[in-house]
């Protein structure tokens, strides 16, 4: 008796996703994320899915009820339609909202929302009349939840069937706000796996105990943490007792990704064209079989590093690229933006000696490219993150939505950028000799 699991979460459905190719419109249907949630539910209902497993986050807080309420109907109705079951926690975005949509289904749906008021709650999944499998469900009881939820976890044994914990949480924050997991806790607890919400990239954990999801957002949003790369629902089996391995379904209509394209050794204008050209093309082409037939838009960011001589030419250019639309009309492409990290033709390490302001500039970016961890170099890295929310949060910007505070990974781009850019205009103030 085998159960075909999809699972997914942080649908945020009201969201729609930007930053994409202006041949695509906006407005368009197709870069909403109900769009995904729709995709999902055709490939349940074409994939054979006996059960499909959400990890909450379906709704967007600034869009809650009235926006998910509709498509969320139609899309459990359709599932239940096909003998798809729903199971479902609510995050920290949608508390308040899927209990209402529980409601509101009552015995419509074939969905359960487990784990209300954040008491764990078990529901066993029959095939045939044997259980199959127990599915362990904790929901968001409010917006902000700071302990862990599985330090209540009630550890009931399967007796021989498999055992899924589904919760939505962040992990191994212990500052978080919103349901502090620790890895360590949950691989220790007795289950074949764990399917988590909040965090939109995708991530498996497979070490000692049973393995424990991100599944991610089915469709991509923006260029935020955790948007880059392939997104999709995540699908297994359970046969046997035996939980399979979950293995990621592409179906994001977008993407967006990075790409660092090395200029060491190009010395002109036709080979910085065709070397930038060849790499996006490249890069295109790997995505485009990677993310699946869906794929619609690409919105790529350059990161251009090593040493040139035209290292003080680079954003004249860069500017052509900008208007780059993709090499075949299936897939839209967008250069959203271009990052320089060039020097010019010098021995980084070698003009780090002395005290002069470029020996200073170069020693340090010498020490945040070979020792990262140092802590006079992760001070720096502090220093510029708490200067870069300290900005952010100034009363100008109030009436500004959504911006975003400085991370570690902003950080250390800002740093590399900003010594490579002081760099350069030091070498050019003594006319290219270093």
């Amino acid at each position: 008796m085998s159960l075909r699991v999809l699972v997914t979460g942080d649908l945020h459905i009201g969201r729609t996703s930007t930053r994409l190719p202006k041949s695509i419109p906006t407005d368009s249907e197709t870069l909403r994320a109900v769009n995904g949630w729709h995709s999902i539910v055709e490939y349940a209902v074409n994939n054979d899915v006996d059960l499909l497993i959400l990890t909450g986050d379906l709704a967007d807080e600034d869009n809650k009820f009235w926006e998910a309420i509709g498509p969320l109907q139609t899309g459990l109705r359709r599932l239940a339609n096909h003998d798809v079951r729903t199971l479902a926690v609510s995050g920290n975005h949608d508390h308040d909202v899927l209990p209402r949509l529980a409601d509101a289904l009552g015995d419509e749906g074939n969905f359960t929302l487990l784990g209300r008021g954040g008491r764990w709650q078990r529901k066993t999944i029959t095939v045939d009349g044997r259980p199959v499998l127990h599915v362990d469900g904790w929901s968001f009881p409010a917006k902000v939840v700071e302990n862990d939820p599985v330090l209540s976890y009630p550890a009931a044994p399967g007796h021989g069937v498999a055992v899924l914990g589904v919760v939505h949480g962040d992990l191994d924050d212990s500052a978080s706000r919103y349901a502090p997991l620790s890895l360590a806790r949950l691989t220790a607890q007795p289950v074949d796996g764990w399917l988590l919400g909040h965090i939109h990239k995708p991530q498996l954990y497979q070490q000692a105990g049973p393995f424990v999801l991100y599944p991610g957002s089915p469709q991509a949003l923006d260029f935020g943490v955790g948007e880059r790369g392939v997104h999709g629902p995540w699908q297994f089996e359970i046969d046997a007792g035996r939980v399979e391995a979950p293995r990621q379904v592409p179906m994001s209509c977008c993407r967006y990704d990075d790409i660092e394209i090395d200029l060491t050794g190009v010395t002109d204008d036709a080979g910085f064209e065709t070397t930038l050209l060849g790499e996006v093309r490249d890069a295109e082409q790997r995505i485009a079989l990677e993310s699946g037939d869906g794929l619609l838009a690409l919105s790529l960011r350059l990161r251009l590093t090593g040493r040139t001589p035209l290292f003080d030419r680079l954003a004249a250019l860069s500017e052509s690229l900008l208007d780059y639309t993709g090499s075949t009309s299936s897939l839209a492409v967008r250069i959203d933006q271009i990052q320089t990290e060039v020097l010019p033709e010098i021995d980084l390490e070698s003009l780090a000696r002395g005290s002069t302001p470029l020996a200073v500039a170069a020693a340090l970016l010498h020490a945040v490219q070979t020792t990262p961890d140092a802590p006079q170099v992760q001070e720096l890295f502090a220093s510029v993150t708490d200067r870069m929310n300290e900005v952010a949060s100034d009363r100008e910007y109030m009436a500004v939505k959504d911006v975003p505070s400085a991370v570690e990974h902003t950080s250390r781009l800002l740093v590399r950028e900003q010594l490579n850019f002081i760099i350069g205009q030091l070498v050019q103030q003594q006319g290219g000799e270093p």
